[in-house]
């Protein structure tokens, strides 16, 4: 195995958040105490004005780079407050499942769908 990939869409986020350095400490938080190291950050808060539809929450992009690989979230308030996580390490796995699952007991979503694989392996299976 090469790297291994988690995608999370969180539905219906109870607690979404709507403030950059919020979802920043958040993310921060749930990959520390999962073992993962962050080095970096990039985020941007879209304004409300440019999502008519969306429930009065800005739309967010956060971009963490990590030791093991990075860690990204954005959210959709507009689609019954949808926040989706790309967490990809070069790490152990169990590390990655560890900080999605923290995230998860803090966005305390209605439903979700969570997918993991392993990256990198040779066409054809493992070698």
């Amino acid at each position: 195995m090469k790297g291994y990939v988690i995608y999370a869409d969180l539905f219906g986020c109870q607690t979404l958040i709507d403030k950059s350095l919020e979802s920043f400490n958040t993310i921060i938080e749930a990959v520390t105490t999962a073992g993962m190291r962050p080095v970096h950050s990039v985020s941007e808060l879209f304004p409300k004005a440019r999502f008519a539809s969306n429930s009065g929450v800005s739309v967010m992009t956060l971009i963490i780079p990590l030791t093991e690989s990075h860690c990204c979230l954005h959210t959709w308030p507009e689609f019954d407050n949808l926040t989706c996580i790309d967490l990809f390490t070069c790490g152990p796995p169990e590390k990655a499942h560890k900080a999605v699952e923290l995230l998860i007991e803090k966005l305390k979503p209605k439903e979700t769908r969570v997918v993991a694989f392993e990256r990198g392996l040779p066409v054809g299976g493992d070698k």
